[in-house]
């Protein structure tokens, strides 16, 4: 097997885990769960939040432990934007951006290019354009948060022709 097979395999042979609670992401390689022949499985410690052996004593057909805290990670909201144009001419191409800003912070920026339905030069309509999504990450999803959302739209086919009776 030559070198750059070998580095595929033992990519694919890992997960990746994220880990932010220092505010920065590392990358931590942990091998994947491997099936054992005696039906257990090889314990991935890096890949659970806490481990607590439960012993039970001879004869004893129940236990209750309270195991924790535990602190959920990668924790983040997620924000979709529904835009409403209103008069727009038919059969027309409009450039539409959104922009997510925290503060003075863009957060995120996402934008498209759309056609009007309907016959150029027929009028003018209203369109609703869904699902502009963004993935604003938390360290605690427990606390209030303000995003303000910033939207821009134009007509890109500026054609003398394409008469608009808005």
């Amino acid at each position: 097997m030559d070198r750059s097979n070998k580095n595929i395999e033992e990519i694919v042979a890992n997960n990746i885990i994220l880990d932010s609670e220092i505010g920065e992401h590392s990358i931590e390689i942990c091998p994947v769960e491997e099936e054992v022949l005696d039906g257990s499985f090889e314990d991935v410690s890096c890949c659970f939040d806490i481990s607590e052996d439960v012993i039970f004593n001879k004869c004893q057909d129940n236990e209750e432990k309270t195991i924790g805290p535990i602190r959920l990670r990668y924790q983040s909201r997620l924000l979709r934007i529904n835009i409403l144009l209103k008069n727009v001419c038919r059969g027309r191409k409009i450039a539409l951006g959104i922009l997510v800003c925290e503060g003075k912070t863009i957060k995120g920026f996402k934008g498209t290019e759309i056609v009007v339905p309907g016959k150029p030069g027929s009028g003018c309509t209203d369109i609703r354009i869904t699902n502009f999504c963004f993935v604003l990450p938390e360290k605690n999803i427990c606390d209030r948060r303000k995003v303000d959302v910033k939207a821009i739209a134009h007509y890109t086919d500026l054609n003398p022709l394409s008469n608009c009776l808005c």
